[in-house]
């Protein structure tokens, strides 16, 4: 028996489901304007970015970068991610701090931005502010005993 390639819509919806059951946070932004960082516009969010950060990102898909992360205003994070667009290199940010806001509390994450078509980066990141928590602690306890 002869099988039938998949459509794109079959593929699109496969590539979604995996998107969503991954454990690593995935936002996909659009830059519509390429001079301009906070044109940034938030197309997708996957369940993990929703889980490490507390909040349901879903809702703000559609909004520009600082409607949906006012925390991100004073850092240089949408204009890291705004570059990736321009010049088509994935760079790794670290560990970032994000101040919170109304949705998302505080935290400590892993990011890496990559480019992608039609002037789209992707962010992946992981929630690491309790492994942060641990070493601060261990520091602490280190300076403690010497």
């Amino acid at each position: 028996m002869k099988s039938i390639p998949p459509n794109l819509e079959d593929i699109k919806q496969w590539v979604s489901a995996i998107l969503a059951e991954v454990n690593i946070g995935l936002l996909i932004y659009h830059l519509e304007d390429i001079t301009d960082f906070q044109s940034l516009r938030l197309l997708y969010t996957n369940k993990a970015a929703s889980e490490f950060t507390g909040a349901d990102l879903s809702a703000l898909e559609g909004k520009r970068i600082l409607d949906a992360f006012p925390g991100l205003a004073e850092g240089e994070l949408p204009e890291a991610y705004a570059d990736v667009v321009r010049n088509k290199r994935s760079i790794e940010l670290g560990t970032t701090e994000y101040g919170g806001d109304d949705r998302v509390e505080p935290g400590f994450y892993s990011v890496k931005a990559f480019p992608m078509p039609s002037q789209c980066v992707g962010i992946i990141f992981e929630n690491i502010t309790v492994r942060k928590k641990v070493e601060e602690l261990v520091k602490k306890e280190r300076e403690r005993t010497k």
